[in-house]
């Protein structure tokens, strides 16, 4: 077992009270805390948490007796600090207190400043908090680990101008020397990662629960009129985890704030969340259904922390998954609730699920349940494991128990362990409690061990009212390698089987091969019906056959999870692509969005595997796989057509930037279909409440421009994101730059990243998109990244590197994205291999992993019938 690095237990914080004065102008601030602290051990040091601050004075102080400290250590290379005392520190509560200074920093960590520009061009600045995960450390001297809980009593001196916000509602404030003095309530007794405070000019809305909780929502000038939706909707996300949860949202207010320059999407400090502008600021009148849905999603998430996480917290971070997997699961479960019509269960399968199989099927993937020694190493586990596949197991336990059996055993464990830490294990046993099943036991097959079963179907036979057959779990693998032990793994697999009469019982797979027999008429049967088991499954291919012609009648999640298996199983050569492709062919007539997100995955990654091969007929196939592609889109094309039209619901929206989007791909040279897309663009210009121009089509125009007109549209398109285009807008200039046919242009893009005009959140997005550059049907965005990478490694890291190591490890993965060949990949895997940077050995390893397997599928590709006209050509 890995041991956990703590600090000492002889000395544990119950109280802080944190006075900070920053200076707005110089980017420093000055700091005290009076800690109540118990020591239950006599000592001369007390170790504590620091980083990059200067410790000035430490007073010791129990009843009348005060302690001067006679030295001060600060070890930066641990982040931490040693203050040694004249004299032994008895037994008993006593209060320590400090003095402090530290940097006001642009590193989207601890406390740190945020740039924007108002209304009148001044460039301003606000000071706001990210201490998830090991960053309230570096605001203040403290025991920065989620089991430390204690009450903390914040104040905050600041310009008389400004507005001072923490996690809980102002208890005072007095104004002298110019000066505001603010002091907050005390907070509820909670971790030092959610505590939080936001300094600057700021608008805001507002509004009450039903139970007469203040909601704000709150942003720099002149955006607050963009904050309805995201008002609206968590003052609903409130209302529902109240009664769901069954105790109260125990804060006297929640504040939600926009910050322009914001590392991660949201962060759920308890009572004050703070959030990406993208994430927060909305017009729905002219947002995309995708941002509209996602900002709804990122709320419903932030919200559920605040009892699932916030008030019972993890021990150590090797329970993040929980945290993050329970509020993955919890988000799309509210946002059901909340906006049923968007049917957003079939998005989590398509999406959030699909995610997590994908890295899962990794040999470099980890087990949902992490040992974490150092808590540096947490950075590492904030991924597509945690969130993803965490959220679909606890999906996976929703759909076992059932509504009632799931929330008592929740509500059990939330009561039970309000205001304290908790293991995985003590959910497990709740929901055990509530239901009388093994759910340990089970759950422990599926979080202690990485990976996941293909449940392969086989000796199918029909006999009048009864299906019989045989199922059979073995460890799935993406390369479909086979190495000594692979055979040992084994999951207790509830089983779900639908036919044409529907959902039949679970059923529990305990051994590695077992009988099924079920009474129907059907003469196909649907495994893992409604997708609600993180699994893949193989058929044989007379039952696929019948599955493909009884698509159409199956439920969306089920045709969704139909496609993700298909084309996973091709990948891994468990099923040939020409029959994946014959399993695509059999989606036309398909009007599902979220069917037509994976569809779309599909057959980009279709295209892909033809762009990494070095056949000589590239050109020709990639005609036969484009005519596919519109006869698949057709009926949406022709249903559908360019622009929004009244009451078209958000599905239909979303949809159409599907379909059109790769309409307009496959179409890119169409002389009507440049000239549509230019005239958009000039209606824009002309007028920026335009709906030519809507956001649900954008990205797809401004890369049939950027592919036509090169230079001359960037340029123009450059003009209007320097003008101050909002977040969403900045997003799809990047997706269209990236679509450039001109390796020079690309090169030009990746330098432009470096530039004032592009915010260090956004680098990634260029990063990701120029990687993914085709030019002549070749991948060349890699081989471009790769060089600059190289180039301009010191540039890079200093901007993100030096930031986050979560955001570092996403330049890490841009840049094995677009790499095509072994000499690419080699290239890659030694330049990233010398950096030596350990904390990202999981992220290199996965990435060096996803683009063998991606080579291999091309390789498989041109030795196969889709490497030849007559193939393609067949299928109409």
């Amino acid at each position: 077992m890995t041991e956990r690095v703590l600090l000492p237990s002889n000395v544990s914080p119950s109280a802080y009270k944190l006075k900070l004065e920053p200076d707005m102008v110089n980017f420093t601030f000055k700091g005290s805390v009076e800690i109540d602290v118990d020591v239950t051990e006599a000592t001369k040091v007390v170790e504590m948490h620091q980083r990059d601050l200067c410790v000035s004075s430490a007073v010791f102080q129990q009843g009348e007796k005060k302690v001067d400290s006679d030295s001060i250590t600060l070890r930066n290379k641990d982040k931490t600090m040693s203050v040694l005392f004249e004299e032994e520190l008895s037994v008993g509560p006593a209060v320590l207190s400090l003095t402090f200074t530290g940097i006001l920093n642009d590193q989207l960590a601890g406390f740190y400043r945020s740039k924007y520009v108002d209304a009148d061009g001044n460039t301003k600045y606000l000071a706001t908090t990210q201490f998830e995960a090991i960053d309230a450390r570096r605001c203040f001297p403290c025991w920065d680990e989620p089991a430390k809980k204690a009450v903390f009593t914040v104040t905050l001196v600041v310009p008389a101008e400004l507005m001072a916000i923490s996690n809980m509602p102002e208890k005072s404030y007095i104004t002298e020397n110019g000066k505001k003095i603010v002091e907050f309530l005390p907070s509820p007794k909670m971790s030092t990662y959610l505590l939080a405070f936001c300094i600057g000019e700021f608008d805001f809305i507002q509004g009450l629960t039903k139970n007469g909780t203040l909601i704000r929502c709150i942003s720099v000038p002149g955006k607050a009129k963009n904050l309805k939706f995201a008002l609206d909707t968590g003052i609903k996300s409130l209302e529902f985890y109240n009664d769901f949860f069954g105790i109260p949202y125990p804060l006297p207010k929640l504040d939600m704030i926009a910050i322009p320059d914001f590392a991660a999407g949201a962060m759920e400090n308890w009572g004050l969340v703070t959030y990406r502008e993208i994430d927060l600021i909305i017009d729905p009148a002219k947002a995309s259904s995708s941002q509209k849905q996602r900002v709804a999603i990122v709320i419903t998430h932030e919200l559920a922390h605040q009892w699932f996480g916030n008030l019972v917290t993890m021990k150590w971070w090797d329970g993040l998954w929980l945290n993050e997997g329970f509020a993955n699961w919890m988000q799309t479960f509210t946002g059901d609730a909340i906006f049923p019509e968007w049917k957003i269960w079939e998005s989590f399968v398509a999406k959030e699920q699909s995610s997590a199989l994908k890295l899962d099927s990794l040999r470099s993937s980890h087990p949902i349940l992490v040992p974490i020694g150092r808590a540096e190493s947490v950075e590492e586990v904030f991924d597509l494991i945690s969130y993803c596949k965490g959220g679909s197991v606890i999906r996976m336990i929703f759909r076992l128990l059932g509504v009632d059996q799931f929330r008592a055993g929740l509500i059990d464990y939330l009561k039970k362990h309000s205001y304290d830490n908790t293991e995985t294990t003590d959910l497990w046993a709740a929901w055990e409690k509530s239901s009388n099943q093994p759910i340990i036991e089970l759950m422990d097959t599926w979080t202690l061990q990485m990976g996941y079963p293909l449940i392969t179907v086989s000796n199918v036979t029909k006999t009048g009212g009864k299906l019989k057959f045989d199922v059979e779990q073995k460890w799935y693998l993406a390369d479909g390698s086979v190495m000594d032990g692979d055979s040992d793994k084994k999951w207790i697999v509830p089983l779900i089987f639908g036919t044409e009469e529907g959902a039949h019982p679970p059923q529990y797979m305990k051994e590695k091969k077992q009988t099924i027999e079920l009474e129907t008429k059907s003469s196909w049967v649907k495994v893992n019906y409604g997708q609600h088991i993180p699994l893949r499954v193989q058929y044989p291919t007379s039952m696929l056959d019948e599955l493909c012609k009884a698509v159409a009648t199956l439920p969306a999640e089920d045709r969704i999870g139909l496609l993700s298996d298909a084309e996973s199983l091709s990948k891994s050569g468990d099923l040939p692509l020409t029959d994946f492709v014959k399993v695509l062919n059999g989606y036309k007539g398909e009007m599902n969005d979220k069917v037509w997100s994976q569809l779309s995955l599909a057959l980009s990654g279709l295209k892909s595997s033809l762009y990494c091969t070095t056949l000589k007929n590239k050109g020709e196939i990639k005609e036969r796989v484009d005519k596919l592609i519109a006869k698949l889109i057709k009926p949406c094309v022709d249903s559908l057509g360019w622009d929004n039209r009244e009451g078209d619901s958000d599905n239909e929206k979303k949809l159409r930037s599907i379909v059109l989007g790769m309409h307009l791909m496959v179409n890119v040279k169409d002389a009507e279909v440049l000239r549509e897309a230019e005239e958009r663009l000039e209606a824009y210009k002309a007028d920026k409440t335009s709906p030519k121009l809507n956001a649900d089509v954008r990205a797809s125009i401004m890369k049939v421009l950027v592919i036509n007109k090169g230079r001359s549209a960037i340029e123009e398109i450059k003009a209007l994101h320097n003008a101050g285009a909002e977040s969403a807008f900045r997003l799809d200039v990047y997706a269209g730059f990236g679509a450039a046919k001109d390796e020079a242009l690309l090169k030009e893009t990746l330098e432009w990243g470096f530039s004032k005009d592009v915010r260090s959140q956004d680098f990634i997005y260029i990063l990701n998109n120029v990687a993914s550059g085709v030019i002549d049907n070749q991948m060349v965005g890699g081989g471009i990244l790769s060089k600059f990478i190289e180039k301009n490694y010191e540039r890079v890291y200093n901007l993100i590197g030096a930031v986050s190591a979560m955001m570092f490890s996403g330049v890490l993965k841009s840049t094995f994205v677009g790499l095509a060949t072994e000499d690419q990949l080699k290239f890659m895997k030694d330049f990233w291999e010398s950096k030596k940077l350990f904390h990202l050995e999981k992220a290199l390893n996965q990435s060096i992993e996803s683009v063998q397997n991606r080579m291999k599928t091309a390789s498989a590709f041109a030795s196969s019938d889709l490497a030849t006209p007559a193939f393609w050509d067949k299928l109409d």
